[in-house]
């Protein structure tokens, strides 16, 4: 399909293929979404233990789902390195960004706590 030209289309539908189980096995890893209010109002204690665990997922994500994503866009799209980037980038943008919005959320809630501490 990428050498008759379909590669954006033959792209898309993988890509949608790949996102609907990589959304699964990350939502196993239990990741809450965040906001920076949520954060402001956690005690310190589950703020700890939702940044330890916030860690571990997304050294799972990055490590292991990410990098096995990547390497069988390698494979399927062999060859056609802009189809690989834009399915891989398709995929993962998303869960991507809700780890650094959740880091984000983090960071300035711990500030917000530090602050609130004085």
């Amino acid at each position: 399909m990428v050498v008759a030209r379909f590669g954006k289309e033959c792209s898309h539908v993988y890509s949608t293929c790949r996102r609907e189980f990589l959304d699964e096995s990350l939502s196993r890893l239990r990741l809450q979404k965040l906001s920076i209010e949520e954060v402001q109002k956690k005690p310190w204690q589950d703020l700890e233990d939702e940044i330890e665990w916030w860690i571990k997922a997304a050294n799972i994500a990055i490590r292991i789902f990410f990098t096995n994503e990547r390497h069988m866009y390698d494979c399927v799209f062999f060859g056609f390195s802009s189809a690989t980037d834009l399915s891989f980038m398709e995929v993962c943008d998303g869960f991507t960004i809700q780890l650094l919005i959740c880091a984000d959320a983090i960071a300035i809630g711990i500030q917000w706590v530090e602050c609130d501490e004085h």
